[in-house]
């Protein structure tokens, strides 16, 4: 089904549409958990739209009419407030604007909130040179992803194959024993193909599953911020 196509990948599906009528009408609170302020009021159009991973993978099956079965309930954006934001050392303009297009228009972008302190966007065909048994041993688990998503009801992306043979058959680094050479692009993909699969099945109760995609999408987020 089209919904299948669209849900990973694709850049049609580039917000999720809340009912108006679940936004608060002038004040809000920070929602944030792991915020040690007392609910701090948020007034309407400020305060900051934190969006995990989690929720993007949510939000999405929700937008798809994939929110059944083990789907039912899941983690949505939360407004925070400045302390909130700070503390979790996300991009405050970004998130400033998402909180500010929430208030008006109801819509969150299907895309986790980035952070402060990473680069928004790399040069076009920018390389890494990370461990050889890393780039191997990850690039044979995207491989058999495939499978993966559709046990979630939900068709693969389609660079995973392509880049599961980038990482498998990536070339030794230059006066290096044990080291590969690899896009950033492909890099980053992984780590997201990695991340989606891991709040599904977090989602599913699958909680084993979950940290071994979690842990493989670390490995490979620690190789980009060396």
């Amino acid at each position: 089904m089209d919904f299948l196509r669209k849900l990973f990948g694709s850049s049609e599906v580039e917000f999720y549409q809340y009912d108006m009528n679940s936004i608060p009408k002038t004040t809000g609170l920070c929602s944030d958990n792991e915020c040690p302020c007392p609910e701090t009021p948020i007034p309407k159009g400020s305060g900051y739209l934190y969006i995990s991973q989690e929720a993007v993978v949510f939000m999405k099956a929700k937008k798809a009419g994939r929110a059944g079965g083990g789907f039912v309930f899941g983690p949505m954006p939360i407004l925070v407030c400045e302390q909130g934001a700070k503390l979790r050392g996300i991009d405050l303009k970004v998130a400033a604007d998402d909180a500010k297009r929430w208030w008006e228009t109801g819509k969150a972008p299907l895309r986790p909130t980035p952070m402060a302190s990473r680069k928004r966007q790399e040069p076009e065909g920018e390389t890494v040179t990370i461990d050889m048994s890393t780039s191997r041993q990850v690039g044979q688990r995207l491989s058999g992803l495939s499978a993966e998503y559709k046990k979630f009801g939900f068709e693969s992306p389609s660079s995973l194959l392509a880049d599961a043979k980038a990482l498998r058959n990536a070339k030794k680094a230059p006066g290096t024993r044990d080291k590969v050479v690899v896009d950033r692009a492909v890099i980053e993909r992984a780590c997201d193909k990695l991340e989606e699969l891991s709040s599904l099945a977090k989602m599913a109760g699958q909680f084993e599953t979950a940290n071994e995609f979690g842990n493989h999408a670390k490995n490979l987020r620690s190789a980009l911020d060396r």
